[in-house]
């Protein structure tokens, strides 16, 4: 082979060369510019997502009401296993921090079960046909609801003690509870940007609507490691432990 070939083809190598080490060092510097990037994505959506939850998260009870005797669910909660399943799936319910699976499918043990529970009756709405909720849970031996009207709107359990009575279900057209609890999703344009849902639990006197106690919570979307629920403290009971703190049955 001529020393002019040999030149040509190792000028040739050298600039292929030259050619791969422009490019892996661009596609380097492409690489950490996107990691840093995304690193500073996720510090301010994280920042962000904790001065919310300083500012407004929290529990605040404006007044208390003693001896109450029952208590009314005024909203049932879809059944979408729990909320670890609900992330996965990508299907979250609309209130992801107050969400628990058992209070979407047997909140009256929640609430008549003493001594954690101590109201004397449970009450929520009849679920509509379709709704997936559940509600249909029963344990063995779970005596059969009595229809006491004849256009039921509303379920009234009463009568749980574990290992001592059954659960006692009715369903009647009208309600004897005098307040109730709700949830309603409530957050920014900015908090939907930054995949944060906040949510309110309500509770409150159904005859004037006042509210009486708001617990509001954040639920984050974000994958780096930190607990997705704030304020922390979050737990299958959170619910209950709120609504007793409004409403004391003593």
């Amino acid at each position: 082979m001529s020393t002019s070939k040999l030149n040509t083809s190792h000028v040739l190598s050298a600039a292929l060369f030259a050619v791969f080490l422009a490019v892996s060092s661009a596609f380097g510097v492409m690489v950490w510019i996107k990691n840093t990037v995304d690193k500073n994505r996720q510090t301010e959506l994280r920042q962000y997502f904790f001065k919310r939850c300083a500012e407004e998260g929290g529990a605040h009870v404006f007044r208390t009401v003693e001896n109450v005797k029952g208590v009314y669910q005024m909203r049932l909660r879809e059944y979408k296993g729990t909320i670890f399943d609900a992330v996965r799936k990508k299907d979250l319910p609309e209130d992801p921090y107050g969400y628990t699976s058992s209070e979407a499918t047997k909140p009256q043990y929640k609430y008549v079960n003493p001594p954690w529970g101590d109201f004397e009756f449970f009450e929520a709405p009849i679920p509509p046909e379709g709704f997936n909720s559940h509600y249909t849970y029963t344990r063995p031996g779970k005596l059969s609801p009595v229809i006491v009207d004849s256009n039921p709107s509303y379920k009234r359990y009463f009568g749980h003690v574990q290992d001592v009575s059954k659960m006692q279900e009715e369903w009647v057209g009208t309600l004897n509870s005098q307040y109730g609890f709700t949830w309603r999703e409530v957050h920014t344009k900015e908090d939907e940007l930054r995949g944060i849902i906040g949510s309110e639990l309500l509770v409150v006197e159904l005859a004037t609507g006042e509210v009486l106690g708001v617990r509001k919570g954040f639920w984050s979307n974000l994958k780096d490691g930190f607990h997705p629920a704030c304020p922390l403290g979050w737990d299958n009971d959170y619910t209950r432990e709120f609504v007793k703190q409004v409403l004391l049955t003593d």
